[in-house]
């Protein structure tokens, strides 16, 4: 994507668009809670099905 971006805009629109993307390891911590979070709910859905 890198090379893409490279190709078709300015220096200036790359350095921007870097500038606000959020950092791999931060979104994949996100990615880790959210999915920890919707598993969590799961589990305990299940609990209260089974009583």
């Amino acid at each position: 994507m890198e090379y893409a971006m490279n190709r078709c805009m300015s220096p200036t629109m790359i350095a921007e668009y870097k500038r606000i993307l959020i950092p791999q390891e931060r979104m994949q911590e996100q990615l880790k809670e959210f999915c920890n979070f919707f598993m969590k709910n799961e589990k305990q859905q299940e609990i209260s099905n089974a009583i």
